[in-house]
């Protein structure tokens, strides 16, 4: 895929580990969600390990306050409800700081990232302004703020947001020409 537009607006990724603020480590193993399909902030490697900016800031984390942790690649979803409901006690994944997610009880850590937000199409496309996706599909990732922006210029613009459960998929979904282009963060598309 090429990247084709960025965004002015500014999104400040951050490493986010939802409630455990207040709670002591005791010897206690914290089970830390993640989304390993977020490159180069997690992921995992050729070895089948989670890796990344996120991954190494959790490990210096964790040295530094004496707790040890579990990391479980569950996805973006299944990892926010994971800690909703308990069965996780944080998650760790670049995110935006949102006010809505602050008053539903996100914890964040203070911002490390500015992000804009990126559209990109297949290497194959004629697609070179948000004029030309007028009629067409744009594929997003559920609860991105990727997925906040193009749903902002979709009625300007006239094109069609459709909403994916992981990056992959969505990539996918644009290869195989389903969906004209898809909208995300810079950092991950540059990587």
């Amino acid at each position: 895929m090429k990247k084709i537009m960025l965004t002015l607006a500014s999104a400040l990724m951050l490493f986010s580990l939802v409630s455990c603020k207040g709670k002591k480590a005791d010897g206690k193993v914290w089970v830390v969600a993640t989304d390993t399909v977020f490159r180069p902030f997690e992921y995992t490697n050729e070895k089948n390990e989670f890796v990344g900016i996120d991954v190494d800031i959790l490990a210096a984390v964790a040295e530094n306050q004496g707790f040890k942790y579990d990391l479980q690649s569950l996805g973006w979803d299944a990892g926010v409800a994971a800690v909703q409901v308990g069965q996780a006690d944080a998650l760790i994944a670049g995110a935006t700081i949102k006010q809505s997610r602050i008053e539903s009880g996100w914890i964040f850590s203070d911002g490390y990232y500015n992000a804009t937000q990126t559209f990109v199409v297949a290497k194959n496309s004629t697609i070179s302004s948000y004029e030309d996706l007028r009629g067409k599909t744009v594929a997003v990732k559920n609860g991105t703020a990727g997925m906040d922006f193009a749903n902002s210029l979709k009625d300007k613009y006239g094109f069609k947001v459709t909403v994916f459960e992981d990056s992959p998929t969505m990539y996918q979904d644009v290869i195989l020409g389903n969906s004209a282009a898809c909208c995300e963060d810079t950092p991950i598309m540059a990587d």
